[in-house]
């Protein structure tokens, strides 16, 4: 039984870490996201590839940078 309650301790325990551990990370996360300037909205795998136009990517650039 003593056995038991050990393991039992332990799991808690490492339990309460992993979730503080993602609980951090997922805070990290979101203050690096509000930190960026705004930009266009991207898809999800092409990201921002289909808004450039093929035959004058300069102009894209161009409006993306300002």
């Amino acid at each position: 039984m003593d056995i038991t309650l050990t393991l039992t301790n332990v799991l808690y325990i490492v339990t309460a870490g992993l979730v503080m551990l993602l609980l951090w990370k997922s805070q990290r996360k979101q203050s690096c996201i509000e930190q960026l300037p705004p930009g266009p909205t991207p898809y999800p795998l092409l990201g921002n590839v289909l808004q450039i136009d093929v035959k004058e990517p300069y102009k894209y650039y161009l409006k993306v940078s300002i």
